[in-house]
């Protein structure tokens, strides 16, 4: 008899745990919690937060490809201005020489770097003549 009342009683328990259990997981597929979790029925709620993720990052995606193309533009007027005077150092070296083997070495290598300056700006560098420097 005391079995019995305790199978009584056990049943009891699990089958209301297992309400409870039904009960919870319907409060929480419906959003009751959202702050835990947002539940199926919250989807418009999901669906929205990801529009404006989505929007956000393709800001930031649009800002960064600026920033880097700026960067690039700045980079490239820093290279040009390196190489306009690495072309004023070898041209007034070249000057100085005789002519000779050694002074076509320092043509070779001004037009090596008048080909980079021109691929830095578009334009060839005006090197000004023996005579001006």
């Amino acid at each position: 008899m005391l079995m019995n009342k305790l199978l009584e009683l056990k049943s009891s328990i699990l089958a209301s745990l297992a309400l409870a259990g039904v009960i919870f997981g319907t409060i929480l597929a419906f959003g009751g919690l959202s702050p835990l979790f947002s539940g199926f029925a919250r989807q418009s709620y999901v669906l929205s937060l990801n529009q404006k993720l989505t929007t956000r990052i393709e800001r930031l995606s649009t800002q960064a490809d600026m920033n880097y193309v700026a960067i690039r533009k700045e980079q490239r007027i820093h290279w040009a201005q390196d190489t306009a005077a690495s072309l004023l150092r070898l041209d007034l070296q070249k000057c100085r020489l005789p002519s000779g083997r050694l002074r076509n070495m320092y043509d070779q290598q001004i037009q090596d770097e008048m080909d980079s300056y021109y691929k830095y700006t578009g334009q060839y560098y005006p090197l000004p003549s023996c005579r001006n420097l």
